[in-house]
């Protein structure tokens, strides 16, 4: 690019990058969400869209996922956990939550949910024994 060219661009994004701020500045502050309210509800939509879940569905697996957050959240105030114990819990409550979702699927939508959560899963690095 020319050094003219370059003056127009860097003179668009600071047009740019002024009028957001004034938008931005009479917009109201969306409220601040936790990292796990922030998965949840990305979790949720995924799951609606790939399971077709029913407005009814959508209700009670929402509750199950805030129930899941509440649990999550206590285990983020306890310092004693070892991260690799604290990663051992979180799975433990993953579990109860998948549990709790199951009967609220019918079997199709249970089958693609197992499937995607078997996906979804690490899978355990096995360490070859030492001769």
């Amino acid at each position: 690019m020319t050094t003219p060219k370059l003056f127009r661009v860097f003179g668009l994004l600071v047009c740019m990058c002024v009028c957001g701020t004034l938008e931005m500045q009479g917009a109201e502050p969306a409220p601040k969400k936790d990292a796990q309210s922030v998965l949840n509800e990305m979790r949720l939509r995924r799951w609606t869209k790939d399971l077709e879940l029913s407005a009814e569905q959508q209700k009670k697996v929402q509750a199950v996922l805030d129930e899941e957050r509440t649990h999550i959240s206590k285990l983020d105030g306890d310092t004693a956990l070892t991260p690799t114990a604290r990663r051992s819990k979180v799975d433990e409550i993953h579990d109860a939550t998948y549990a709790k979702i199951k009967p609220v699927l019918n079997p199709t939508q249970l089958a693609a949910f197992e499937k995607s959560i078997a996906k979804s899963k690490p899978k355990k690095k096995t360490v070859p024994a030492s001769p």
